[in-house]
């Protein structure tokens, strides 16, 4: 399994599949390899791509994107894509997925989180620890979303979107691309493209 991403969420996602007993060998994957990170892992890790793509030969050719920021998260699928990589659905035990239709594809699932049913999730979403979907609820592709944060539908999540932790987004709003929804938001009304919105703090 490649983990591209040597940083913090990347290393969160390795220890949780570690914890989960997942029977893979890892190699991390990560253009800056060298650079400091406190509790580095005693992992192997390469900024070559030619040794990615001889591990996904020698291995499984699936990954996984460590990466919060979300267009940075569909640079590396991209890369990965090209060299034979198949994006991994990592669906951690505690995680609560209802049945859908969806065919989920790059999909990270931290502990608590939930998706309720007959949603639609796009590709490489990230669902923190203790992030809540709901029903009837539309997710683009490359779509952040941090802890404790609950999206109550039906609602729609543009790509690339980056919702902070402790957020809620209420019923029936609609938010664009490239939204930033700040940490503790309640996002009450629409967002257009490329908006900022940090208000309605939680108390």
């Amino acid at each position: 399994m490649i983990i591209a991403g040597y940083g913090g969420l990347g290393i969160e996602i390795y220890g949780l599949m570690i914890n989960d007993k997942l029977d893979e060998p890892f190699l991390f994957y990560d253009e800056n390899p060298n650079k400091s990170i406190k509790n580095k892992q005693e992992v192997c890790v390469t900024s070559s791509l030619k040794k990615v793509k001889c591990f996904f030969t020698k291995n499984s050719n699936y990954f996984i994107v460590g990466i919060g920021h979300p267009r940075l998260r569909r640079k590396l699928t991209k890369t990965l894509e090209k060299i034979g990589g198949v994006p991994f659905n990592y669906i951690a035990p505690t995680a609560s997925i209802l049945p859908n239709n969806a065919n989920y594809l790059g999909l990270v699932a931290q502990p608590g989180s939930g998706i309720s049913h007959s949603t639609e999730i796009g590709k490489s979403c990230s669902l923190h620890i203790n992030s809540i979907i709901g029903h009837d609820v539309k997710i683009g592709s490359y779509v952040t979303i941090g802890p404790n944060s609950s999206i109550i539908g039906p609602t729609e999540v543009g790509d690339y979107c980056l919702i902070g932790s402790n957020s809620i987004i209420l019923p029936n709003i609609k938010i664009g691309k490239n939204v930033i929804v700040g940490a503790g938001s309640v996002v009450d009304r629409n967002l257009k493209d490329n908006e900022i919105f940090i208000g309605k703090r939680i108390k």
